[in-house]
C-alpha cells in the first residue's frame, strides 16, 4: 500500500477537525444555555442549563431545570401537550403550554433567530 502524502494528512487532519467541531455543537446544553420561562409573553425567569436541577413554578406550571436540559412537569392543562413534549437541551427548542400561554426556550450562544435569503 503507498504511504499517504502530506497534503493527503493534512485533508484528512482537517475532515477529522470539522467532524469533531460539528458534534461539539450538537451536545446538549451548549455553552451558555439558558432556560427562559415565558408567560403572556412576557420573560418572567431565566437559569442556565448547567448546575444543579431545580424546580420552578411560574403560574400553574412546573418546570425542571438543570443538569443540561429543562421540561415541563406538570400543568393544570387539559390535554398536557406541553408536559409530554420531553426534556429541552439544545439552544432554539421550545415547549408551549397555550391554554396557560406559557413558553420554555431555550437560548444560547449557538441559537438561530431568523434566516435571511
Amino acid at each position: 500500500m503507498p504511504r499517504p502524502k502530506p497534503l493527503d494528512l493534512a485533508l484528512i487532519a482537517l475532515v477529522l477537525l470539522s467532524a469533531l467541531g460539528l458534534f461539539c455543537l450538537t451536545l446538549p446544553g451548549g455553552t451558555g444555555a439558558t432556560a427562559v420561562i415565558l408567560v403572556r409573553g412576557e420573560q418572567v425567569a431565566a437559569y442556565p442549563l448547567t448546575g444543579p436541577v431545580r424546580e420552578v413554578e411560574a403560574g400553574p406550571c412546573r418546570f425542571r431545570i438543570g443538569e443540561g436540559g429543562a421540561e415541563f412537569l406538570s400543568s393544570d392543562c387539559p390535554d398536557q401537550v406541553c408536559v409530554r413534549t420531553g426534556v429541552l437541551t439544545r439552544a432554539g427548542q421550545s415547549a408551549a403550554c397555550l391554554p396557560n400561554q406559557t413558553v420554555l426556550v431555550i437560548r444560547g450562544a449557538g441559537e438561530v433567530d431568523a434566516v435571511a435569503g
